[in-house]
């Protein structure tokens, strides 16, 4: 494919704010010509590859936006706090079954041991 060509789609897939076509048309096209998939399988790829990155970017933002800290690890729970919590009932949190039960969860602290930036 021409260079006039790759800079043109390059062009529109920027208006249509699609990022990953627009970093990778070249790369796109290339392995397109190599492969030879058909028009149906090469459009699905470039718009999955669109939906993944734009899920893993919502993903990120969102992660970002709950200002986690970055580690957490059920063993460096306090267990000398009275809160009714056992080691035993901490220890079931390591078994995802409130997961499929889609049970929210939430350790709590006295006030001052939370996470802050």
């Amino acid at each position: 494919m021409t260079t006039d060509k790759t800079t043109t789609i390059r062009g529109y897939a920027k208006r249509l704010r699609l990022p990953r076509l627009t970093a990778n048309v070249q790369e796109l096209l290339l392995k397109a010509q190599k492969e030879s998939p058909s028009y149906d399988d090469f459009l699905g790829h470039i718009l999955e590859m669109e939906i993944k990155s734009r899920e893993e970017k919502q993903k990120f933002s969102r992660l970002k936006a709950a200002r986690l800290p970055f580690m957490h690890d059920l063993d460096l729970y306090d267990h000398g706090m009275s809160n009714g919590l056992s080691i035993t009932q901490l220890n079931q949190l390591r078994e995802p079954h409130w997961i499929d039960e889609s049970y929210n969860l939430m350790l709590a602290g006295p006030c001052g041991v939370g996470y802050a930036k």
